[in-house]
Parts: structure tokens; sequence; C-alpha cells
């Protein structure tokens, strides 16, 4: 009678130290949620003004200012590779196709959403500077799904000029 009393004393104690496993993850702290959201939301504000600077008032220089003032406060925010492409893509508007690819190179283009039109932009940059070694690597990887939709066109014209 002694020993079962005593075992069920233990069972009890180690069910009160260590609540048993669980299977899902322990919920966030519901106040820490709500401030990455609000840092998400001032980041993502900053790069809105930047883009409707550039779209709605066709200013790429002072879009450019904006981007940069935001890259200093979020070196590498949520929204760094967008911050990125945007970037890219002022600059190929103003006609700064070296400083476009230089934003290009910096970024690892494979699991993007427009990983495909992004590569073909960049392959075909690369080309233009001579580096027909990378122009190839990018320009492949469009033409490895199809060749005959625009981007494969342009991936097509932008092989062509490479020896």
């Amino acid at each position: 009678m002694g020993i079962g009393f005593a075992t069920a004393a233990v069972f009890a104690f180690l069910a009160e130290a260590s609540p048993p496993p669980s299977s899902e993850p322990p919920c966030p702290d519901p106040a820490a949620v709500e401030a990455q959201l609000a840092r998400l939301g001032v980041e993502a504000r900053s790069l809105a003004d930047a883009l409707e600077r550039w779209r709605r008032d066709g200013n790429g220089e002072a879009a450019l200012t904006l981007l940069a003032g935001h890259e200093r406060r979020y070196p590498r925010g949520a929204l760094w590779v967008e911050t990125r492409v945007a970037r890219a893509e002022i600059l190929l508007s103003l006609s700064r196709n070296p400083e476009a690819l230089a934003a290009l190179d910096s970024l690892s283009l494979a699991n993007l959403p427009r990983a495909r039109e992004l590569s073909t932009l960049r392959g075909e940059l690369r080309a233009q500077a001579g580096r027909c070694a990378e122009a190839r690597v990018d320009l492949a990887r469009v033409l490895s799904s199809t060749e005959t939709d625009e981007l494969g066109k342009r991936a097509r014209r932008a092989l062509s000029s490479c020896p």
C-alpha cells in the first residue's frame, strides 16, 4: 500500500513539473506580433512613398533619394528584396543601366515571384556590360521553361549579342 501511494505521488509531481509535450508550437506573444506588424507597416509606407514619387509623380531622382533614406533606416528590412527591385526599376527608367545591374546583382532571383522576368532583365544587362558568362546563366534559366513567349524572345536576342 505504501508503494502504491509513493508511486502515485511521484507521477502527480512529474505531471505538474513537466507538462506533456505539445505537437503545436507555442503561441507567439500577441503584443510582440502587433509590434512587428506595426514596424512592417512603417517600413512598407516608407517604400510606398518612394514608389509613389516615381509612379505617380514621374520623379525618378526624388524616388531614389527617398529609397536611399529608406535603405538607411531599414538596411536589411523585411522588404529588402522589394526595395532592391524598385531601385533597379527606377534606375532603368532613368537609363542608368550599370547602376540597375548592380542592384540586381545583389539579389538571388531564384525564388522571387518575378524570377523569370528579373532573370531576363539581369541577363540582358549583363550581356550589355560584356559579362556574357553570367548573362548565359541567367538567360538559360529563362529559356529552360519556354523560348516562345516574350521573355524567351528577349533572352534569345540578348544571347545573340554574346560571342
